[in-house]
């Protein structure tokens, strides 16, 4: 009986397998880096077009208004059409609080709530925490879980992230209740007011709608309602319009200084709508 001989393929194969190993290793390495590379290459494209910032503390408010971070001037050069030149402001731009009566008027706003954000220190080896007045936490909303709102400049309502539960003293204040959110501490508004540093202003307002109103509508009817009262240093942000800034927070300096760099170190975030900070070196050009 004849012996039967193996085919040619699995013998090529075996014979490849035993004398050429670096060969293949190194093809199986070189796809498996590939692999790799694609997919990272893919979450990147992924995360650029779908990922945006998520709004917390001001997730109720439909339209935000906040300053306007650009100056404008136009002139008239001789013999030529008026001009309009814009620069962008690396300062913070705050609404003015005459603004107040003028939203509160505009159809289809329920409430114009001022919002605060500043900074308390709660002592040596201890990180700060945001401080906001207690009317501002009805923009999210943060809901009381314990006890009960702040009723005097020695009281705080403590964001459940914070960890402090009623009785406990934060920051040199008692501790009144516990609300929804991330680690914050609220305050009345006089003393919120008080403690921002700037009682003629408000870094935002945020605008609860009635029901059943259009938000792109409200936002005109409130670009209007400025601009007719003269208060050119605020803007109405649309939220659902996808801006850079959905909650107000930090105005861009590289806007007004296009030939500088964020340090490549992390940076504060704004703990409203996860934005971060953005720090310009002007050590550090970009090329």
């Amino acid at each position: 009986m004849r012996k039967r001989t193996a085919p040619a393929v699995p013998l090529l194969a075996r014979r490849a397998a035993r004398h050429h190993r670096s060969a293949w290793s190194a093809a199986f390495a070189a796809l498996a880096l590939a692999s790799l590379l694609l997919g990272a290459a893919a979450q990147a494209v992924a995360a650029t077009a779908l990922g945006h910032p998520r709004v917390t503390a001001r997730a109720a408010a439909p339209v935000v208004v906040a300053g306007d971070q650009n100056t404008r001037f136009t002139a008239k050069p001789w013999g030529s059409e008026p001009e309009t030149v814009s620069a962008a402001l690396t300062e913070r731009v705050r609404v003015p609080r005459e603004a107040l009566p003028v939203l509160r008027e505009v159809p289809g706003v329920r409430a114009a709530v001022p919002d605060d954000t500043f900074t308390v220190r709660r002592g040596a080896g201890q990180a700060p925490v945001p401080g906001r007045s207690w009317r501002a936490a009805a923009l999210a909303p943060h809901a009381l879980r314990q006890g009960r709102e702040p009723r005097g400049p020695g009281e705080v309502v403590a964001g459940a992230g914070l960890g402090a539960g009623p009785g406990e003293r934060v920051a040199g204040r008692r501790v009144v209740g516990v609300a929804e959110g991330p680690g914050a501490l609220y305050f009345t508004p006089r003393e919120a007011r008080r403690l921002a540093g700037h009682p003629g202003s408000v870094d935002a307002v945020g605008l609860l709608a009635e029901p059943g109103t259009d938000t792109a509508r409200l936002a005109q009817r409130v670009r209007h309602a400025l601009s007719a009262a003269q208060l050119r240093d605020a803007a109405a942000i649309d939220r659902a319009e996808g801006t850079r800034r959905p909650c107000g927070c930090w105005p861009d300096p590289r806007a007004a200084r296009p030939n500088t760099c964020v340090p490549p170190r992390p940076a504060r975030r704004c703990w409203t709508c996860s934005v971060p900070s953005p720090r310009p070196s002007p050590w550090w050009p970009c090329w």
